[in-house]
């Protein structure tokens, strides 16, 4: 089921009546825990089976949707694209979820890893134990 205020959404307001649709086909494709392949041939063929959108004009939708919309994570694994929905457990709740047959996407990247010097850790006191 899609959120009312999915229509509402300022994000949303910037695509496309044609990327909304593609939007929409996306989330009712992606599975229980929210993955979906990214390929654009896939996406043509279940949201615009009797349309002739090129691979070039879904490719630049589905680019514009990621853009837009930073809740959706393109990822690649063994050279196929896959797309996912970070806050999918928010919004879907599936009845009887079934596991994902999709490889998982990367884990967030949080930035630069700085090491911490061990002196850092002279300068700490923790409780001893009594």
């Amino acid at each position: 089921m899609i959120d009312p205020d999915f229509w509402n959404d300022s994000r949303v307001k910037r695509l496309s009546p044609t990327e909304r649709l593609l939007f929409v086909g996306m989330i009712s494709y992606a599975d229980d825990e929210g993955r979906l392949l990214a390929d654009p041939a896939f996406l043509r063929s279940k949201v615009f089976p009797y349309d002739d959108f090129t691979l070039e004009d879904i490719t630049s939708m589905r680019d514009h949707i990621l853009e837009t919309n930073p809740n959706l994570q393109l990822y690649q694994n063994t050279g196929e694209d896959y797309l996912y929905f970070r806050k999918w457990p928010r919004y879907q709740k599936p009845s009887h979820p079934q596991p994902s047959k999709l490889p998982k996407p990367p884990a967030p990247h949080f930035g630069h890893f700085f090491p911490v010097s061990p002196l850092l850790f002279t300068f700490i006191s923790f409780p001893r134990p009594e």
